[in-house]
């Protein structure tokens, strides 16, 4: 790694944080039936994204499988004006803070001195759905890390300074766009993109931060707008299945998240059969305020190109109904 002392004096503009899961089964095959595995592919997109990050600093958390031998499984890219500043191995296991302790130490230790009041965060995560309920089976070789939600906001917790939040915090998973996720990531971050139902394994594309470079000054919510848009257009070209982006506006879901997510709990608490595996829109329950639970929430929606004709609407939120 590089030594501080040879940092440059001038701060980035803006921090680009990935964390992409790979210790699970992350298999897929592209239109020519080719065997891919979609942590490695989103891995290669971000060190292309970091290298065209000029203004920027870039951290790449790509966390893999344990080997055999050891728990060093995880491996750190730092980016620097586009340029690699350094890479370093590490273990999931080397905090005690649990999920993303070990990632977080490592952004602290080595991330440039910014102005807090003009520099820029994001995150981005990659990988299956995380459980409302924390649970220690999430990584398939590194059991006992509990992953929940409750765990996933404090570990993100960890990587900001108390007075700043993310401008953005996309979840490229499955069913992570629900309202217990809003409202515990609402402390931490502006905007959230995420699904509510299932995400295919080619993921969402965060591309569209590269217009952090030549319009530096870009709304976030803007930016959030054009990321979920081209994730959208490409999911849509690409599979056959339902596709559903949302982006949330988590200063405008703050004034009724909370009891929306009660309502959601009570609901699936009161119901006569277990909650379904995938989640559904939320906007089927008896209880939805259509007005209320919908603000702040744009949601790109089509339905399966195939199977029992779908409604031709969606809430943007999922529940287990």
């Amino acid at each position: 790694m590089q030594d501080e002392e040879d940092q440059p004096s001038e701060s980035p503009a803006y921090t680009l944080i990935y964390y992409i899961h790979g210790d699970s089964d992350y298999l897929f095959h592209d239109s020519a039936g080719n065997n891919l595995q979609a942590d490695e592919q989103i891995l290669a997109e971000a060190k292309m994204l970091a290298e065209m990050a000029q203004t920027g600093e870039v951290f790449i958390f790509h966390q893999g499988r344990k080997p055999v031998f050891g728990s060093v499984s995880g491996k750190m890219y730092h980016f620097r004006f586009g340029e690699r500043a350094g890479e370093q191995r590490y273990s999931p296991l080397a905090s005690d803070d649990g999920f993303l302790g070990a990632e977080s130490d490592l952004f602290r230790l080595h991330k440039s001195a910014v102005k807090g009041d003009e520099h820029r965060s994001f995150f981005l995560f990659f990988g299956h759905e995380i459980p409302a309920v924390p649970a220690g089976s999430y990584h398939a070789t590194h059991e006992g890390i509990e992953v929940g939600i409750s765990t996933f906001a404090s570990g993100l917790s960890r990587f900001m300074s108390d007075e700043n939040r993310f401008e953005l915090i996309l979840l490229s998973s499955c069913s992570n766009g629900e309202p217990a996720m809003a409202e515990a990531l609402q402390p931490l971050a502006r905007n959230l993109i995420a699904s509510p139902q299932n995400l295919h394994l080619s993921y969402l594309r965060p591309l569209p931060f590269i217009l952090l470079e030549p319009k530096p000054d870009i709304a976030a919510e803007t930016l959030a707008q054009r990321i979920a848009e081209v994730s959208f257009n490409e999911l849509s070209r690409s599979i056959q299945t339902t596709v559903t982006v949302s982006l949330y506006e988590l200063d405008a879901t703050a004034s009724y998240i909370s009891s929306f997510t009660e309502t959601v709990h009570n609901s699936a608490a009161a119901g006569s059969s277990p909650p379904s595996f995938d989640k559904t829109d939320c906007g089927r329950m008896p209880l939805f305020e259509h007005d209320l639970y919908t603000n702040g929430v744009r949601t790109w929606y089509r339905p399966s190109r195939f199977g029992r004709p779908s409604e031709g609407t969606h809430s943007g939120w999922g529940c287990n109904l």
